[in-house]
């Protein structure tokens, strides 16, 4: 899944239908945005191969949790890729190739194989394999670990940057990708932008994923003002999942120096 109009993306969807496909039986749906004429052709020309085309992310994301193995093969080394984190974070086992884990610190959170033959065996391997809950549970524990190293870093990125960084956060709060929202969140508590008070307001109050109101609560109380002080005594009556309320209540003390 991705953009399909992005040319690696439509290579690593051209590679997998005639090089893995072609030779299993098992079921393969590709998913993503605007695919050429030549890919819809080839992903409907055999009878367990199929395209979807422009899903919404409701849509996706129910793709990716329903699919037994999730194939991200990267032929192009340009860092981590978001549909890398929304099939960790959201689906079962998740199988790619070297290059799209190289150096991202996801490399035991995922199945890896280089080659067709590889890939083809790992596929039938992993389609047979049940993912337990005991396996969704020790990959969240990988990814916690992975990030908060990778969060250390951000960290000091992000103070060397200060307000610079501030306008690429803001779209990130909008972004559709939880994570990416969560993270977002996250970083703009660090850097404590007073830019940032109304959108994370909106964000803390309208959000859909508790984790993230949670997230924005944290950053508004690290920037605070009075501003921040009544939403958050908002927030902590009104908000319909506790550990929300709760943060905004720690929040209070924290700013009134009694937590």
């Amino acid at each position: 899944h991705g953009n399909l109009s992005v040319d690696e993306n439509e290579y690593a969807a051209v590679w997998l239908l005639d090089e893995i496909f072609s030779q299993l039986e098992i079921p393969f749906v590709v998913a993503g945005k605007n695919p050429s004429d030549r890919l819809e052709k080839l992903a409907h020309a055999r009878q367990h191969t199929c395209l979807v085309a422009n899903p919404g992310d409701a849509e996706l994301h129910e793709l990716i949790r329903k699919a037994q193995v999730n194939i991200l093969p990267s032929f192009n080394a340009t860092g981590i890729k978001l549909k890398l984190i929304q099939s960790l974070y959201l689906g079962r086992h998740c199988l790619v190739n070297t290059s799209a884990v190289e150096g991202s610190g996801l490399e035991n959170c995922c199945e890896i194989a280089d080659s067709a033959a590889q890939m083809r065996s790992e596929i039938e391997r992993l389609f047979d394999q049940s993912f337990t809950y005991y396996a969704y549970e020790s990959r969240q524990e990988k990814l916690a670990r992975s990030f908060s190293n990778r969060r250390n870093a951000a960290q000091i990125a992000l103070a060397q940057a200060g307000d610079k960084a501030v306008p690429f956060l803001l779209e990130g709060l909008q972004a559709s990708a939880a994570p990416l929202r969560h993270n977002s969140a996250l970083m703009l508590g660090y850097i404590g932008s007073p830019r940032a008070v109304g959108p994370l307001l909106r964000i803390a109050r309208n959000d859909e994923d508790p984790n993230i109101r949670r997230e924005a609560v944290w950053a508004l109380s690290e920037i605070g003002g009075v501003r921040v002080q009544l939403a958050l005594m908002g927030i902590a009556r009104t908000d319909p999942d506790k550990t929300v309320r709760d943060e905004a209540e720690h929040a209070l003390f924290r700013g009134r120096g009694e937590f």
